[in-house]
C-alpha cells in the first residue's frame, strides 16, 4: 500500500509525520503545491519537509495508475479528476462544514457572513468541487474576535486531528459515509475576493465593517488601509452614529473614530513595527504604551515575535514585561528557532545570563527541536559547554 499526501502547510506535514510514526511499513509519497518553492516562511514548506525527510516527491501524473493507493488532499491546489485514477480511495479535508462554503476563501467568508460556527469536513473526492460524500465533520464555535488567521489555525488543528482519527478506516475501507444535502449548500469561487485589490466597504453597519477587518487582516499577507491609514483592528462602540457612514469623527496618533450605518467604530492604526522597534531598544515605556495595540504572537517578516526580538537583543526589562503579560515562552520563528535558543544567543553575544535565567524561570521546553531536528544542547556542543551546563543545572535545581 502507498499513501500519498498532497498539499501544504502544517496539516500536510503533521499528517505525514503521524503516518510515518504510526504506520512505518506503509510506503509514503508526497505532492507539494505548485507555489511551494521549498523555503520555510510563515508556514513550513511541505516541499522542504519531503526533501528533508527523504520522502519521495512525485507528480500527480505519476500516481494515476498506482494500485492500492490512498490519496489524501490537504490544502492541495489542483483539481482532482477521479476518472484518471486506478484507485478509488481519494479523500479531501475541506475547511468548512459542507455543504456550506464549497470552493475558496473558507477562512474569510464565514467571518464576513457573521457565522456563529464553522468546521472541517473529511469527504470522498468526486467529479465536483467539494461535493463528495461526507465521512466525518468537526464543528466548532467562532469567537466574536475571530480573525482569518485564528480561523485558519483552527482549521489546520481540527483537520489534522480528524484525518488522524479516520486514517485507519480510510486504509481498510471501513468508514461510514453519507451524501451531502442540497439544503444550505454554498460556493465561492477564486474570483469572489480580489486580494490584489481589496476594497473595504464603509457604507455598512459597524458589525459588517469589523467583520471585514477581521476577515482581511493577516499581517504576513496584507494589512488593510482605510482612509489613508493602515489598520490593525477595530472596536465597536455603543454610541449610535450621527454622521454619514464612513466619516471620520475624531482622530489621534493611535486611532480614529468613524461613523457607520448604526454605531461608531474605533479603528486602531497599525503600530506593530513601532512596537517591535521598542522591544529591540528595550524601550519599556513605549512597549507599555503600545501594548494594547499589539498581538504578542504576531511575527515580523523573519518570524520573530516581540519576545524573540527582546531576547535576542538582550532587552531584559522588555522581555520580563512581555512574559508577565502572557507571551509564549515556546514561540519560534519560521525555522523553528525557539525563544530559549534566542536567549542562549544573547548569552553568547554579551556574556550576560540574565535573559536566559528569566526565560528559564517560565519553564520553557528546553528540548524543543527546530526544523533541522536540533535542540539547544545540540547547538551548544559546538558553541558553549558552559551555557549548556548552566541550563541543565538550573532545571535540575528547580526540579529538585
Amino acid at each position: 500500500m502507498t499513501i500519498c499526501i498532497a498539499g501544504k502547510n502544517e496539516i500536510a506535514i503533521n499528517t505525514m509525520l503521524f503516518i510515518k510514526e504510526r504506520y512505518p511499513n506503509i510506503n509514503v509519497i508526497g505532492i507539494a503545491n505548485a507555489a511551494d518553492k521549498g523555503v520555510n516562511a510563515y508556514f513550513r514548506s511541505f516541499k522542504w519537509f519531503l526533501n528533508f525527510s527523504d520522502i519521495p516527491e512525485v507528480a500527480l501524473d505519476d500516481i494515476y495508475e498506482m494500485e492500492n493507493l490512498v490519496f489524501i488532499s490537504l490544502e492541495f491546489d489542483k483539481l482532482i479528476l477521479p476518472h484518471k485514477f486506478l484507485s478509488k480511495k481519494l479523500f479531501n479535508i475541506h475547511f468548512s462544514l459542507l455543504p456550506a462554503y464549497k470552493g475558496m476563501y473558507t477562512s474569510a467568508w464565514p467571518i464576513l457572513n457573521g457565522e456563529e460556527f464553522s468546521g472541517v469536513s473529511l469527504h470522498e473526492i468526486n467529479r465536483g468541487i467539494d461535493t463528495g460524500d461526507i465521512i466525518e465533520q468537526v464543528k466548532f464555535k467562532l469567537d466574536l474576535s475571530e480573525t482569518v488567521q485564528t480561523l485558519y489555525k483552527k482549521y489546520m488543528e481540527f483537520g489534522t486531528t480528524l484525518i488522524k482519527k479516520q486514517l485507519q478506516s480510510l486504509i481498510d475501507n471501513s468508514y461510514y459515509k453519507f451524501p451531502q444535502p442540497s439544503i444550505g449548500s454554498t460556493y465561492y469561487s477564486k474570483k469572489s475576493i480580489n486580494y490584489q485589490n481589496l476594497s473595504i466597504k464603509l457604507n455598512v453597519t459597524a458589525s459588517q465593517l469589523d467583520a471585514q477587518i477581521r476577515a482581511f487582516t493577516y499581517r504576513e499577507y496584507q494589512i488593510l488601509s482605510i482612509l489613508g491609514h493602515k489598520i490593525s483592528r477595530s472596536y465597536i462602540t455603543n454610541k449610535q452614529s450621527n454622521l454619514p457612514a464612513g466619516k471620520i469623527i475624531s482622530e489621534d496618533e493611535e486611532s480614529m473614530k468613524i461613523s457607520t450605518i448604526d454605531f461608531d467604530v474605533i479603528l486602531y492604526k497599525d503600530k506593530f513595527e513601532e512596537f517591535i522597534n521598542a522591544c529591540e531598544r528595550n524601550d519599556l515605556k513605549t512597549v507599555k504604551r503600545l501594548f494594547h495595540h499589539a498581538n504578542l504572537e504576531e511575527k515580523t517578516n523573519e518570524g520573530w515575535t516581540p519576545l524573540i526580538v527582546a531576547c535576542y537583543n538582550n532587552s531584559f526589562e522588555t522581555a520580563a514585561y512581555l512574559l508577565t503579560q502572557g507571551a509564549d515562552v515556546d514561540a519560534s520563528n519560521y525555522k523553528g528557532t525557539s525563544v530559549i535558543m534566542y536567549a542562549k544567543n544573547a548569552v553568547l553575544n554579551t556574556g550576560n545570563f540574565n535573559i536566559l535565567k528569566l526565560v528559564l524561570s517560565y519553564n520553557p521546553n528546553i528540548f524543543n527541536k527546530d526544523f533541522h531536528n536540533k535542540d539547544i544542547f545540540e547547538y551548544l556542543k559546538d558553541q558553549s559547554i558552559g551555557v549548556a551546563e548552566y541550563i541543565k543545572n538550573y532545571k535540575h535545581d528547580k526540579i529538585s
